[in-house]
């Protein structure tokens, strides 16, 4: 029966010895295989773990927050560059007898029969807003009428006035009536007089269209 036996070690020793050590191995390498309860909490870098392990580990996202309180206010932000400046406005108070009390700058003002001016803004104000007011200025504190004001483009008869009395550029001169109490016939009296921008593009009174102006100038003149 021995005998037997180491005749088959004998024959079989090598793969006998090699099945020895691979069953060796297998057991081995069983034994040194790491579980979870080895691994310590946070030994693990992330840098360690494949792309979709690291996905894996982020849970759903949660509810919004409430938001919290409001911030104290930052400091004021340095000034802007400065916008170019607006047109303005031209004006002028006047007294009775054309003498300008103040003014905006660079007008001229004549009175060339009572109760009626012209105003030379030095600039074209044919297509510019004209306002006229009264002013209570020298001492004319006396009832008047209305007062009337408009460029001396407005229409064929105020712009043969102006030129009449010596205007060159009808397009930077107003025209101003004031009246006395009533509104019956011209007399002088103190007034503002102001011309606001922009322009207009157009200038509608040019031409054969009959003004209030026109007609109280040739009123006047009869």
């Amino acid at each position: 029966m021995l005998r037997g036996i180491t005749r088959v070690m004998g024959r079989h020793g090598i793969a006998l010895l090699a099945l020895f050590v691979a069953l060796g191995g297998t057991s081995f390498a069983a034994a040194s295989f790491i579980n979870g309860k080895q691994i310590k909490p946070n030994s693990i870098p992330k840098n360690r773990l494949t792309k979709s392990a690291v996905k894996s580990l982020h849970g759903a996202k949660g509810a919004k927050g409430v938001p919290g309180q409001r911030g104290p206010t930052g400091a004021q932000g340095a000034p802007g560059t400065p916008g170019a400046a607006g047109p303005g406005a031209r004006w002028a108070a006047v007294n009775p007898n054309a003498t300008i009390a103040r003014q905006s700058g660079g007008i001229t003002v004549t009175n060339p029969l009572a109760g009626i001016y012209l105003a030379n803004f030095g600039a074209d104000v044919s297509r510019q807003l004209i306002l006229v007011s009264d002013y209570e200025g020298a001492s004319d504190t006396a009832y008047r009428g209305a007062s009337y004001a408009g460029s001396c483009l407005e229409g064929p008869a105020v712009t043969s006035f102006c030129t009449s009395k010596g205007v060159t550029t009808p397009a930077n001169v107003v025209i101003i009536i004031t009246t006395a109490t009533g509104s019956a016939s011209e007399a002088n009296h103190a007034f503002y007089i102001s011309a606001i921008g922009p322009s207009s593009p157009t200038f509608g009174s040019t031409g054969a269209t009959q003004t209030k102006l026109g007609t109280l100038l040739q009123k006047s003149s009869n």
